[in-house]
């Protein structure tokens, strides 16, 4: 199984809750799993899924299996207290498909942060 990796740096961490939004999520290839990490750039898909790693969450994609992108968003919000101390918030992606990969393209268009 191979993961795509998608890596965004948002700016400064929020001072209070947030969501993270992932934008263009594509439905059009197979099911996949993103796990979602914070301020952990290495993070792969043997990386622990716990908060000492930067974990905060997964969401699920149930694909087509068209090939056409379905653009959607996901939401999902974090504890602003975890990373009140790091200067920048940085959020990388580690996407598994089940099955495989038809395309070598992004799975994920972009993620924004936004006041929860």
């Amino acid at each position: 199984m191979v993961a795509k990796r998608h890596q965004a740096t948002l700016g400064p961490t929020p001072s209070g809750p947030f969501s993270l939004v992932f934008r263009d999520v594509d439905h059009g290839g197979p099911s996949f799993e993103s796990r979602v990490f914070i301020n952990n750039p290495t993070a792969d898909e043997t990386t622990p899924l716990d908060d000492a790693h930067g974990y905060v969450g997964s969401f699920h994609v149930y694909g087509d299996g068209t090939g056409r992108l379905v653009p959607t968003d996901r939401v999902l919000s974090a504890d602003t207290s975890k990373y009140a101390s790091a200067p920048q918030l940085a959020v990388t992606t580690v996407s598994l498909p089940i099955g495989r990969w038809p395309h070598d393209g992004d799975v994920i268009g972009g993620v924004d942060v936004e006041p929860a």
